[in-house]
């Protein structure tokens, strides 16, 4: 929390969920979600000591990973582009790291 700037929770799904959008290919990736949601802390005691905190729903945002990179030839495998990382730098700022994955082989 830097200057009475108010503390969120940021969260982000690791794969492209069904209303967001058809699967990577090859020539385009997915979509996936970055939501964030304002964090209210209440100072006033409550019973039985501590101090309460409430979530509040307040943006997304779409972000759009790369296109698939490794090529397969195998039928029923499962290739996928997914999140396996993200750091907030700022409010609107993020770094985001990816993995394909390429299951269904053995």
């Amino acid at each position: 929390k830097e200057n009475d700037a108010p503390a969120s929770l940021v969260a982000i799904n690791q794969i492209a969920t069904y209303q967001d959008g058809p699967e990577p290919t090859m020539f385009e990736g997915s979509h996936v979600r970055i939501m964030l949601w304002d964090v209210t802390t209440s100072m006033e005691p409550k019973e039985g000591g501590g101090c309460s905190s409430s979530l509040e729903y307040s943006r997304s945002y779409r972000y759009r990973t790369a296109p698939l990179q490794i090529t397969t030839f195998q039928k029923g495998a499962r290739h996928l582009r997914a999140i396996m990382a993200m750091l907030a730098v700022s409010p609107t700022e993020f770094i985001v790291a990816e993995t394909e994955i390429l299951e269904g082989f053995g």
